[in-house]
């Protein structure tokens, strides 16, 4: 069975992620003064929901990560930890705490230059150990969020990823390999049950490292069929393009009626098990139905730019940023939708640019180091 790689749709699904929570920081509360009727208003909110777009990357890299693993073992006849931990820390360290570093240091200096209040009250260690999650859920449920940074705060869903990815390839030396559905299986268990727990805090069931593990842990189960079962692989491909759109069309709607489909007192719960099964569904399907009505990576542009969504997901503050500061220079209080969309336009321009010098001229460096550690 020749085994896959590269799985080329999913850049695109990463760019279209990573776009709704730039348009979330961008545009949401402006969507809010939108009134288009309720189907529109609907899209609008989906479209800018920041935390969909988290949620699918976190289903996304339990998917890959799992994937991967289980190819080195098969390849090398073993997996290295220590190449892991290493290629992981290759990809994510450097770019994340340059970010936090201006995030905590830089970024106070340049609003003291502005005339605007300095103080933060983020906790620096945090965000160097990567448990910025918690440093987020202790500002959020202490009304103290107005003393943090945006870049700041985004740092809380990569810092759960690599949470996992400390934790994660662990377990696989742990069970033995007939146990390893095991893992899969416990972790989503106990993510369900701990948002039970939990059900009345919507801080935690939203920054909480246990309560969004479900996602990572189906990722990953898919994953592990995605490479083990060749029957599993068989029926995704033969899927029905009727069928494959009556599951988008079921998902997207559960996505845009959430708040009133799973309203009752454990719809938090329910809603993030829908979530993860849709997410895992658009994983297969892009990735290897032959019927399907539509490939991310016909959308060129999408596809281009996944490589570069990770500095794009840090960076977009930045580029925020910048836009504010040539606003109060230029003293413009034009505060129309119209007005508001134009300055989201120059974000994402000044972040596209950003990110595309710190990939070609920072990040690239420590990608190259990779490959001395690839998979095979």
């Amino acid at each position: 069975m020749q085994r896959k790689l590269y799985f080329e749709n999913l850049d695109a699904l990463r760019t279209i992620a990573c776009l709704t929570v730039i348009i979330g920081h961008t545009l949401k509360e402006n969507f809010y003064k939108v009134d288009a009727g309720d189907f529109f208003n609907r899209i609008l909110h989906l479209v800018s929901s920041g935390n969909l777009g988290v949620a699918f990357f976190f289903s996304l890299s339990g998917y890959l990560i799992t994937y991967l693993i289980l190819i080195e073992k098969e390849s090398k006849g073993k997996f290295s930890l220590k190449n892991f931990y290493i290629r992981r820390t290759l990809r994510i360290w450097p770019l994340f705490l340059t970010v936090v570093i201006f995030g905590l240091y830089l970024y106070p200096f340049v609003k003291s230059l502005l005339g605007i209040s300095t103080e933060l009250a983020n906790r620096p260690i945090y965000y160097f150990l990567f448990l910025s999650n918690f440093d987020h859920l202790y500002l959020s449920q202490n009304n103290l969020l107005g003393q943090s940074a945006l870049m700041l705060h985004i740092t809380w869903s990569v810092a759960i990823e690599e949470q996992f990815y400390l934790i994660w390839p662990l377990l696989f030396y742990i069970f033995p390999s007939q146990g390893t559905i095991f893992i899969f299986l416990s972790v989503i268990a106990a993510s369900i049950i701990f948002k039970i727990t939990n059900i009345n805090d919507g801080h935690v069931l939203y920054f909480h490292t246990f309560s969004v593990m479900g996602y990572l842990a189906l990722g990953g189960l898919l994953g592990y069929f995605s490479f083990n079962s060749t029957r599993f692989i068989s029926v995704i491909e033969g899927l029905n393009k009727k069928i494959i759109l009556l599951v988008y069309f079921i998902g997207l709607g559960g996505l845009l009626y959430s708040d009133l489909i799973f309203s009752f007192y454990y719809g938090p719960v329910f809603s993030y098990l829908f979530q993860a099964v849709f997410f895992g569904f658009v994983i297969l399907e892009q990735n290897f139905t032959t019927n399907s009505p539509l490939k991310f990576k016909q959308i060129y542009v999408f596809s281009i730019l996944g490589k570069y969504t990770y500095g794009l997901y840090l960076l977009h503050p930045i580029g925020i940023l910048i836009v504010s500061i040539i606003v109060r220079v230029l003293h413009l209080e034009y505060t129309s939708f119209y007005f508001d969309l134009l300055s989201f336009g120059f974000v994402l321009l000044f972040s596209l640019a950003i990110s595309y010098v710190s990939y070609h001229y920072f990040e690239s460096y420590f990608l190259k180091l990779k490959h001395k550690f690839a998979y095979n």
